[in-house]
């Protein structure tokens, strides 16, 4: 199963995205659980940043995605979640042999979703792919009810911007960004 956007650029915390006919990106988090390496934004992986290697050097601490529709869309192209009302007890059966499940497969199970969203020119939408760390207030667990993607587009074309914000967690918080220096 491939994702299939025409264009996609990415620069440190936003993306812009163009479809055509046919294109779609299946249901994902813009973040993620481990814990094992150090936040993305503040770890320079040895010029890695942005190459299949990155992935082994740090991790994604997305904590809100704010999404804007830069165009109105004949047709398709919604932005779904398809886990956003979904219960505790849905979730983990959601996630139990997920290679054997389609849920997240929005080119066939888009209007399945709890939530779709129409694109519309001068509109945004905004999610948290974390909890809040109940007992730090930092970065918490990745929701999985974040899971999101972008449904077929049948008519037009569809543009995208993606802002992420990161956070750090709590053992990291002191540690600077690499996105900001002082003047």
């Amino acid at each position: 199963m491939s994702d299939s956007a025409d264009k996609i650029v990415t620069f440190k915390d936003a993306a812009v995205v163009s479809y055509v006919p046919g294109g779609h990106y299946h249901a994902h988090l813009d973040s993620n659980d481990r814990y094992d390496r150090p936040c993305c934004f503040q770890e320079r992986c040895e010029g890695k940043a942005l190459t299949p290697q990155w992935a082994g050097c740090c991790r994604l601490c997305r904590y809100i995605t704010v999404l804007y529709y830069l165009n109105d869309v004949e047709e398709g192209g919604e932005t779904a979640f398809p886990l956003a009302d979904a219960s505790d007890t849905t979730l983990v059966e959601k996630f139990e042999n997920l290679e054997e499940q389609e849920w997240h497969n929005l080119s066939y199970y888009c209007h399945n979703s709890s939530l779709v969203i129409k694109p519309v020119r001068g509109t945004a939408i905004m999610w948290y792919s974390h909890f809040k760390d109940e007992q730090t207030g930092y970065l918490g667990k990745a929701d999985q009810r974040s899971q999101h993607g972008g449904c077929d587009l049948i008519k037009g074309s569809k543009w995208i911007a993606n802002n992420w914000i990161s956070s750090p967690s709590y053992e990291d918080r002191f540690k600077p960004s690499l996105y900001y220096t002082e003047s």
